[in-house]
């Protein structure tokens, strides 16, 4: 029997989904933002019927993109099913069980949206934030877990003394919503991510 997913339209342009993984024992999320009058997908796990609605709802998927080594999930069944290409990570590839179609670590932005390296968490760790709409993405460098978002524990990372470096970055940027690759997206996080990495 397979696993309930859910989907929420946590803004007028981003659609989470999710699903409980027993493989990995937590639940998975991806989403689905706008940008550049294209739906951007990120670390998606499949989508049943009426998630796949719900995300053409949004538009014209234009392409996936996806965080870290550790974040291939569905990304190629996507891709064929919907006629778009994949973005990855360099570092990430070799974790893959295919060839992404774009790198993104010299691209300035991808269908408006900006890469930002988050190296020390999983290989080839990037998040993903769009100007626009002032939505950061992020794979696992931050978990918002049930008592609230914490950074990615030390025994996951592949550096976590970079990551904690890394991660302050994110202060620079204007974050109207955080979204996060396990765990439900977070409106207004700044006060929360400012504690966070204060910690």
């Amino acid at each position: 029997m397979s696993e309930k997913i859910t989907h929420t339209l946590v803004a007028a342009d981003l659609l989470e989904w999710s699903v409980y993984s027993p493989t990995v024992k937590t639940e998975l999320y991806s989403h689905a933002l706008v940008s550049d009058e294209k739906v951007v997908l990120v670390d998606p796990v499949l989508p049943d019927a009426a998630t796949l609605t719900a995300i053409n709802k949004l538009g014209t998927p234009g392409v996936i993109l996806l965080t870290s080594g550790n974040h291939e999930r569905s990304a190629r069944e996507v891709a064929k099913f919907l006629h778009i290409p994949v973005a990855s990570p360099a570092l990430a590839v070799k974790e893959f069980g295919f060839k992404p179609d774009i790198i993104v670590d010299d691209l300035k932005q991808i269908y408006g949206i900006n890469p930002v390296s988050l190296s020390g968490a999983g290989i080839g760790e990037h998040g993903y934030y769009c100007p626009q709409s002032r939505i950061l993405v992020l794979g696992d460098a931050i978990l918002n877990l049930p008592d609230g978002p914490v950074v990615l524990p030390d025994k996951y990372c592949t550096d976590s003394k970079q990551l904690k470096t890394s991660l302050t970055k994110l202060l620079s940027l204007d974050i109207s919503i955080l979204a996060f690759a396990h765990g439900k997206a977070i409106k207004n996080p700044a006060a929360q991510l400012k504690t966070l990495l204060a910690a």
